[in-house]
């Protein structure tokens, strides 16, 4: 019962002081008061480590990190944080009256889906000294609708950056985070294994994947920012309903969370955070979650004065006006706004929210099952059969919202028009898996709310080269059409395949047996039947889609290859990854072979960090005991931690010194009272006189005692963790009786 109140008390401290963002020892014994010392607050860490609500994170070097994790964070933000009834009334009255500055776009999910569908299609290859081919790069930023003005002022550092323009750096560094892809000597590739589960899983996973990202990576090291950005997903905030920016800061205040940040000392080029303000970078963070198409930015002009000067020029600023701060700060005081730009009006409405539960609930599987990895445990996602060529287009569940209007319910089922003149129309609930074929065999028209595609000869022909015949294609097509496919078009897809039958030159995989009597045993095995073709005593050509199988039945016939696994492995690289109906099972490349090799490629790694780059270490139950905490704890009098006693005033020193070594608090008995105590310094021999701050030990009169005197500050925050209590100078003669304060005791 104790140690649950403790760890309550250390949970608000952190959540307030700290939001989600990492911190050291040092910085957590900073927040100690008379109220809730040091030594308390350190072994309320350990037990909320314990619980799992604090994470411990390293940096590579010194001492271990810690941070409250982000589901934690935001179950405590849901519970605490209410929109005041003023800001809920004027939310409704203002939805007629709020002009529309920026629009959402496409969306970063979709974005990163052809940024993967581009680079499994060769579009990022690297020179002889592993830098981009800019020609290439130039035609990759044309994949995407994300631009670099939608992340002006978001001061992103990463890797070449004089080489990815920003868009591009971040949807990279998305896909890395996330184990999609990997930077090979060549050229970028998809790692496939990660790719096939992250097109399968559904879109509240995707879209929560993503915005955890954004949240644990892109926010700087400064709380109040992250409390920021959060409070901006809170579910007060309705998809489809404006909500005003001023409510969050007015419900920030009310919870009494401060501008100042106890990390400050540690924040990244902490001299360009000075110089740009809060207000100008959560302007940038809203204006990148348009451009992530999550949300629209908005002004309130109820009363019909257009917007704001200062606003108008920030918002057409690529970079935020940070370039022009003195104009901009002059308009600011003019208007008599703070924060760095004008927040009044300025509302912001949810298109599509992203969902940070099923976040949570999929790392939550992943520790129980010991899983490394952003996507680790997607097994149990939607699992759909969209590959053109698959076989019978069944699969155990799909994991897709559906949609009665479109035929969305199963994903095997019609799912996109096929226009008389060779468009696909794609409604917006399309699972990922048939967009992701649609990107191989059609070229990308436009992306809206609907998608428009277009079969032609050039993109029939390059789903060839990536293993996928003409009859497949139609076949893909036939079966997820809502309306069918036209014959004009059925026609025109098979004399494409057709003209491509007459002369063809192309890769293929020799295998060449040593002797014409293991060619016969291969050429006896069922499983080599259509896997394998005969051109000679010794020689057959492996078909595209079946060189895994191959191996494995050369493996079973006892058939020793030279390096087998490598050689199948960076032939498969060649080809656009299939979406299978399982991982697993033969004729697919989704097999347990490659898919074990998949995961061994490279372990998910991110660019880009706003704060110092940390990463999670694996969870420690373990907690310091006692001993440990408190050294020498066993070789002091067990009176000095028991009860409140008098003693000689060159024990109560030594007392008091103890207390100090251990950043423990005291308990002391004054001629006024009892009161709890944490002492500062202590100076003197003989008469020596010591230093405290001192709390009442009945919290209610503390807090009538300061409300009264205001000799009490208090930090920010309202429990009773956050009173500073009162400074005060003690001699011998005032101390009638004292002892030491252990968490576990109070």
């Amino acid at each position: 019962m104790l140690d649950e109140k403790l760890m309550e008390r250390v949970l608000e401290i952190l959540f307030i002081r700290f939001a989600a963002q990492p911190f050291s020892i040092e910085q957590l014994e900073g927040q100690a008061t008379a109220y809730c010392p040091a030594a308390e607050l350190v072994y309320g860490l350990h037990l909320l480590r314990r619980a799992g609500l604090v994470n411990t994170m390293s940096r590579g070097w010194g001492e271990p990190l810690y941070a409250l994790s982000l589901q934690a964070y935001f179950e405590i933000q849901q519970k605490s944080f209410l929109l005041l009834e003023a800001d809920q009334s004027r939310n409704e009255r203002l939805q007629g009256h709020v002009k529309l500055l920026k629009e959402a776009k496409r969306g970063l999910a979709h974005d990163l889906l052809r940024v993967l569908s581009g680079i499994a299609k060769g579009a990022l290859p690297l020179t002889a000294k592993g830098r981009v081919q800019q020609r290439a790069l130039s035609k990759f930023t044309g994949l995407f609708s994300l631009s670099d003005e939608d992340l002006g002022g978001l001061q992103l550092s990463y890797p070449e950056q004089d080489d990815y323009p920003p868009a591009a750096a971040v949807l990279l560094d998305m896909a890395l985070a996330l184990g999609l892809t990997r930077k090979d000597e060549q050229a970028w590739a998809v790692n496939e294994h990660e790719l096939i589960r992250w097109l399968r899983s559904d879109e509240a996973l995707r879209e929560g994947l993503l915005m955890a990202e954004l949240l644990e990576r892109y926010v700087p090291a400064n709380p109040f920012l992250q409390h920021l950005v959060c409070a901006l997903l809170h579910p007060a905030f309705l998809p489809g309903k404006w909500g005003s920016i001023e409510g969050i800061l007015r419900q920030l205040r009310a919870k009494r969370i401060q501008l100042d940040s106890p990390l400050a000392g540690q924040r990244q080029e902490a001299d360009r955070q000075e110089t740009s303000p809060i207000g100008s970078w959560l302007l940038s963070w809203l204006k990148a979650l348009c451009g992530f198409g999550w949300l629209e930015l908005g002004y309130a002009d109820e009363q019909g004065r257009g917007i704001p000067e200062a606003l108008a020029a920030v918002l057409a600023a690529g970079n935020n006006g940070l370039d022009d701060e003195k104009p901009l700060k002059e308009r600011e005081r003019e208007q008599g706004q703070d924060l760095g730009f004008p927040l009044a009006g300025l509302m912001i409405r949810w298109l599509r929210k992203p969902d940070l539960k099923a976040v949570f609930c999929r790392r939550m599987a992943e520790t129980q099952s010991g899983r490394q990895g952003a996507l680790a445990g997607f097994e149990g996602e939607a699992a759909t059969s969209a590959s053109i060529g698959t076989s019978d287009g069944t699969s155990e569940g799909t994991g897709v919202r559906t949609d009665a209007r479109c035929g969305l319910g199963n994903p095997h089922e019609a799912a996109f028009f096929v226009q008389p003149d060779y468009e696909v129309l794609v409604p917006p609930n399309t699972p990922y898996t048939i967009r992701w074929e649609l990107e191989l065999c059609c070229e990308l028209i436009s992306a809206d709310v609907m998608t428009t595609y277009r079969l032609t000869r050039e993109s029939v022909e390059r789903a060839a080269e990536n293993g996928r015949k003409a009859g497949e294609v139609l076949a893909f097509l036939e079966r997820h059409a809502l309306t069918g496919v036209p014959d004009a078009v059925s026609l025109a897809v098979r004399e494409w395949g057709e003209q491509r039958k007459h002369t063809s030159l192309f890769h293929a995989t020799l295998l060449h047996c040593a002797d014409e009597r293991t060619a016969d045993r291969i050429a006896a095995e069922p499983a080599a039947e259509g896997a394998l073709e005969r051109i000679g005593s010794c020689h057959f050509i492996v078909s595209a889609n079946e060189r895994m199988p191959v191996v494995q039945m050369l493996e079973q016939l006892g058939v020793t290859l030279y390096n087998p696994l490598e050689e199948a492995a960076a032939a498969n690289g060649v080809l656009y990854p299939r979406v299978s109906p399982a991982l697993s099972g033969s004729g697919t490349r989704g097999s347990e072979a490659s898919k074990d090799r998949n995961e061994a490629v490279q372990a998910p790694q991110a660019w880009i960090y706003a704060g110092k780059p940390v990463r999670i270490q694996k969870a420690d139950a373990s907690i310091p005991n006692l001993e440990e905490l408190f050294p020498g704890l066993r070789r002091i009098p067990a009176a000095w931690t028991s009860e409140v006693r008098t003693y000689h005033a060159s024990t109560v020193k030594l007392m008091l010194q103890q207390a100090l070594e251990w950043k423990a608090g005291v308990e002391l008995r004054l001629n006024n009272g009892t009161f709890t105590a944490v002492p500062r310094w202590i100076k003197g021999s003989g008469d020596w006189r010591v230093g405290a701050e001192l709390a009442p030990k009945d919290n209610s009169k503390a807090e009538e005692g300061n409300s009264k005197e205001g000799k009490g500050n208090s930090k920010a925050g309202e429990g009773e963790g956050f009173h500073a209590g009162t400074y005060t100078e003690l001699i011998p003669a005032d101390i009638e009786g004292i002892r030491i304060l252990l968490p576990a005791e109070r």
